[in-house]
């Protein structure tokens, strides 16, 4: 579903953010929590998209303003990529909650979604990379 590669630097050109239905996508920090937040590029119209009792972080927007991705979990050890679908409100993981899933980025296109994963064997730095195209058929499959 989703390939490790042995390197800890995304192309900045390739992973950069771009603007969006004058929007923005940021982390909202209440108490011990956090929360993802999308508001007009003005600041307006704040809305809080994340689950109110999880940890949730470093959300990026895709080109088209449709997705946001973030990481999610229920504590700062065990946080998972999701994708929420801004039109239907659906929220879809992309990777367990299983570690330290951190900084998910889209591609320019929107066709890939990387992230930092889990330290992996020997105590390498990974960078996991999803074909969202080709994991969209698989999961409209089942």
């Amino acid at each position: 579903m989703f390939r490790l590669a042995a390197c800890a630097l995304l192309v900045a050109g390739i992973f950069a953010s771009r603007p969006t239905r004058n929007q923005i996508v940021y982390m909202v920090e209440s108490g011990s929590l956090k929360q993802i937040a999308i508001a007009g590029a003005d600041g307006s119209g704040e809305r809080r998209i994340s689950h109110p009792d999880r940890w949730s972080l470093y959300p990026d927007i895709d080109a088209p303003g449709a997705q946001v991705t973030y990481v999610t979990g229920p504590d700062a050890n065990h946080l998972g990529v999701v994708l929420h679908d801004l039109d239907t409100g659906k929220v879809e993981p992309v990777s367990a909650a299983g570690g330290m899933n951190l900084h998910p980025k889209f591609s320019g296109d929107g066709s890939t979604l990387a992230w930092s994963a889990p330290v992996g064997p020997g105590g390498r730095h990974q960078i996991a990379v999803l074909d969202l195209t080709r994991w969209r058929k698989d999961r409209a499959t089942r």
